[in-house]
This record gives C-alpha cells, sequence and structure tokens, in this order.
C-alpha cells in the first residue's frame, strides 16, 4: 500500500515512525536557517534504525550529533540514538517562510544570537509546564508542547494528528465531552480521576481543556 499526501516540512506535524526520508531535492532550496530546524524534524521523524537520505547541503552545527554517515558519496546516513538523557522533544510549528525573515529581531553587535528571554521561556516551559498539545475545531493537533508521548501515539492505519484518535487507551472516551463543555462554556474545564492504562500499572492523572482566545 502507498499513501499519498501533501506535505509542508515548514508548517505541518511531521509523520513518524517513518525508516526511510529520502529528500535529496529538498534541501538546496532551502536557506541555512530553514535547514537548522528542519534536520531536527528528520531526527524526531526516523525509527530508531531509520535512514535518511541527503542531498547537497552543508552540514551545521550538531549535525554529527544526529546521523551517522552510511555512504557519503550517496549521501546516506543513519539516525543516532540521543539517549534518554539527551532526548530531543518535538520541534515547534515553524512560522510561514515568507514571516521568518520579518519576525527575525535585530542583533546587535556582540548581542547573543539567541535572546535572554526566549531561552528563560524555553526553560520554564520544560520545567514546570504539563505536556499539552493545541488542536483546531476538528481537534486535529497544531502544536505540542513537553513530553506528550506519555499520552500520546500514532494510530494504526492512516497517519493521522487528531487528538482523538492519537490518544492512549484510558484517556480516548474521556476527551471528547470533555472538549465539548470547554467549547460549549467558553472556560477552562478540569477533569480528575482519569487513568492511563500502561503495561505494568494504571496511572491516575488530570486532564484540562481550555479554550485559546487570541489578544
Amino acid at each position: 500500500m502507498v499513501i499519498f499526501a501533501v506535505q509542508n516540512l515548514i508548517s505541518d506535524p511531521p509523520f513518524s515512525k517513518l525508516d526511510l526520508i529520502s529528500c535529496r531535492n529538498v534541501l538546496i532550496y532551502l536557506g541555512a536557517e530553514l535547514q537548522k530546524k528542519i534536520i531536527p524534524l528528520f531526527h524526531f521523524m526516523l525509527t530508531q534504525e531509520g535512514q535518511p537520505v541527503f542531498g547537497v547541503f552543508r552540514e551545521h552545527r550538531g549535525f554529527a550529533d544526529l546521523f551517522r554517515p552510511l555512504d557519503t558519496k550517496w549521501k546516506i546516513y543513519r539516525r543516532k540514538d540521543l539517549g534518554l538523557g539527551q532526548r530531543t522533544d518535538y520541534p515547534p510549528r515553524f512560522a510561514p517562510v515568507d514571516q521568518l525573515a520579518a519576525a527575525r529581531p535585530i542583533r546587535r553587535p556582540g548581542q547573543a544570537e539567541t535572546p535572554v528571554q526566549e531561552v528563560l521561556g524555553k526553560v520554564i516551559l520544560d520545567r514546570y509546564a504539563p505536556p499539552c498539545v493545541l488542536i483546531n475545531d476538528n481537534y486535529d493537533i497544531l502544536h505540542f508542547q513537553g513530553a506528550t508521548d506519555r499520552f500520546l501515539a500514532p494510530p494504526v492505519g492512516e497517519p493521522s494528528y487528531n487528538l482523538l484518535k492519537m490518544a492512549r487507551e484510558g484517556l480516548r472516551h474521556k476527551l471528547a465531552p470533555l472538549l465539548r463543555q470547554a467549547v460549549k462554556e467558553k472556560t477552562a474545564v478540569t477533569c480528575t480521576g482519569l487513568h492511563l492504562l500502561s503495561p505494568r500499572a494504571r496511572r491516575p492523572l488530570t486532564s484540562r481543556c481550555s479554550p485559546w482566545r487570541p489578544l
């Protein structure tokens, strides 16, 4: 079976558990800034023994930490396992290409490339914020934050990023009424007493759904 799908590497949520990614005629058309964002995304998408086939591009700093070469002539690599201590979270959703230049702040001479506020914000989110997702009206996931793989998993069969299809056993049937209530009442709704069914034990947890109001 072959599945054909339109996939925007810059803006769409990525596939996962792929054995092979061939992009010989893709990276050459992207600038260095986008390459630095997309190549770690390929590492996320591949299985532990997955192999990417890269075309001609300039390897950026940190590339060797993600992939090891299998055939330098044909640019075939193998994914490296970063281990639990070096785990890479799902990359954030990218802005449209035409907004990257406009959104990039002006850097003064001697100023660090990454603003201190951005680094601090990421540390606070990673350490104190619970895992969460942003969804649209159809319950399709637009953005992942934190280690959501404990609660979500790719469904069997056709790829999907629908929250209700990705929710693990014990959560799926509880999320739908919780989401409907949050939308109907236009307020945050919390559900306690949920149990995530893991291979070893039942894990209690709390889920909170909140409508997003753009500023």
